[in-house]
């Protein structure tokens, strides 16, 4: 299990996306990231923000939750 906190940022510069929060947990076991607050997804032509993000890298699946909103 690993837990990073405080201005975190996430970048996957194969699909130049950058993921900003406060708090992102993951977990080995099940290959899932979780940022339980404030999210913010910023990719070519893409804004996201949501105020919950699961991630399941084992299907490339993301859910976000509370009040997203994406500008395109």
């Amino acid at each position: 299990h690993l837990t990073l906190i405080e201005q975190v940022v996430v970048s996957k510069p194969t699909r130049d996306q950058h993921m900003y929060s406060e708090l992102i947990q993951y977990d080995d076991n099940t290959k899932v990231v979780v940022s339980p607050g404030k999210v913010n997804l910023r990719a070519p032509n893409l804004k996201l923000t949501a105020g919950r993000m699961d991630y399941d890298m084992s299907s490339d699946a993301y859910e976000f939750s509370d009040r997203v909103k994406v500008d395109l």
